[in-house]
């Protein structure tokens, strides 16, 4: 069976909007069914109180890892579990390092086994993590390209945008850390172009941001492709107006893409904060940027207007740039009031 084929992307513990709706039952109905149920529910509490008490009175018996996951797979969110089979296996194999190997492995195939239909179970992830964490020889291109299965199941889970971060840095040795991350960088733009609304892939790139720009300084000649080329030196130099020129060019697209989604634009109004405009730029570079800047988002505005109605967006942004080059923005402001009139209040 292929991975997609197992893959739910509904949550374990589902919203009800996610979920359809269910025919309400009769008072006879609720009873068959309770009836019917009794057995699976009194094997369900009678194995957790089996298992529970295991764990009390500090039993590691490998007996209790099969009883053990067969809770599990009727609750995966059943966080004291998963803690027992921790203390199972560091009690039963930690002595032996193949056995420890072996022990992990089939722990990691298990957590994928539940994955796929709890992609965003917290705790699956965790103990997932925690197996990598104490495997002896972690296999870190196979974790990588496992995540990357998730995301074309669902390019926005967050449980695995959050996981990925973590395997990066574990990742890291010393030697390989700016290449990894520049890896990342190209990584989330590849994922923004598949999915301009992805706004996990908006986040993982300004979290990287700040690392890039502070990271030690080193210089690598085996970087080969052109654009982490352009990238890296941008990075090493610390140049951040260079950074927000070329960081421009895919804003520009995405904007143009979707005017409508948030992601883009929270994303570009962090762009420009003082985080970029106050700290290695000159004053003319900074309303070189920010010119360009204003002048595309008004034409994108100006189209928005030709099909209908001015973007809110567009002004929230138009406004914000206004005040960087020192200029009122009183009128967009106003415009905003009339388009928002319910949150006219914010636009003051």
């Amino acid at each position: 069976m292929s991975f997609l084929e197992g893959y739910q992307s509904t949550s374990s513990l589902q919203s009800v909007h996610s979920l359809p709706s269910e025919k309400t039952l009769s008072k006879d109905e609720i009873v068959a069914r309770m009836k019917r149920e009794a057995p699976k529910v009194k094997k369900y509490i009678n194995l957790q109180s089996q298992i529970l008490k295991a764990k009390e009175d500090n039993i590691i018996d490998d007996s209790f890892l099969k009883l053990s996951q067969e809770l599990l797979n009727w609750n995966p969110e059943f966080y004291t579990i998963w803690n027992y089979r921790k203390e199972l296996i560091i009690g039963l194999f930690s002595s032996d390092t193949e056995s420890l190997q072996l022990h992990i492995s089939d722990e990691l195939q298990l957590t994928l086994l539940l994955l796929k239909s709890h992609p965003k179970s917290y705790w699956i992830w965790n103990h997932r993590l925690w197996c990598l964490k104490h495997i002896p020889r972690p296999d870190w291109p196979m974790e990588m390209k496992l995540i990357e299965k998730f995301f074309d199941a669902d390019s926005r889970n967050f449980h695995a945008w959050q996981y990925r971060r973590v395997i990066v840095d574990l990742m890291k040795d010393g030697s390989n850390d700016r290449l990894l991350l520049l890896g990342e960088w190209e990584f989330t733009k590849r994922m923004i172009e598949k999915d301009i609304a992805n706004y996990s892939a908006w986040h993982n790139r300004s979290k990287l941001i700040n690392v890039l720009f502070t990271s030690a300084v080193s210089n690598d000649s085996n970087i080969e492709k052109e654009k982490l080329k352009d990238y890296y030196d941008i990075f090493l130099n610390r140049d951040k107006y260079l950074f927000i020129k070329k960081e421009w060019q895919l804003l520009k697209t995405a904007m143009y893409t979707d005017p409508d989604d948030s992601s883009v634009w929270f994303y570009i109004k962090w762009i420009f904060s003082n985080y970029f405009l106050s700290d290695k730029i000159t004053s003319d570079q900074k309303l070189q940027v920010v010119g360009v800047a204003y002048n595309d988002i008004l034409e994108l505005n100006e189209l928005e207007e030709d099909d209908g109605a001015p973007n809110k967006w567009c002004l929230i942004t138009l406004a914000h740039l206004q005040s960087l080059k020192g200029d009122s923005p009183e009128k967009v402001l106003i415009d905003l009031r009339k388009l928002d009139p319910m949150r006219k209040n914010r636009y003051l």
